[in-house]
């Protein structure tokens, strides 16, 4: 029974018979190869890094834009508000009907924001 030589990573031959010039090169080689693919994985790394980054950066802009028109919304509804006790004072008929302006720019900004977020969401 003869002894198998264990097989080498990367289909390399085993160093037998070589002349001693030719295994530093061959060594150097593979040491090359070896270092280009671990430059090759940290630039690959690296870039995922990025990625990932830009993402999240990309991300909190979307919640500060979403939060802006949000903030937006709230004080305008409060303006509307206030505005509408103004104009109507005591009469009760009035503050009805202007109630019900102030409820349909409630739901339109409401839509105004879903629509901007879904299309943030998109992006």
């Amino acid at each position: 029974m003869s002894i198998q030589p264990m097989p080498l990573p990367g289909g390399l031959r085993p160093l037998v018979g070589i002349p001693s010039n030719k295994v530093g090169r061959r060594f150097q080689k593979v040491i090359v190869e070896g270092e280009m693919r671990v430059a090759l994985a940290e630039m690959r790394t690296a870039a995922r890094m990025a990625d990932v980054h830009s993402e999240g950066a990309v991300a909190a802009v979307k919640i500060d834009e979403v939060m802006g028109l949000v903030g937006l919304a709230m004080d305008r509804y409060t303006l509307l508000i206030r505005k509408s006790h103004a104009l109507a004072g005591d009469d009760i008929m009035l503050a009805d009907e202007l109630r019900g302006f102030s409820k349909l720019a409630y739901v339109a900004a409401g839509e105004i924001i879903v629509d901007q977020a879904t299309a943030y969401r998109r992006m």
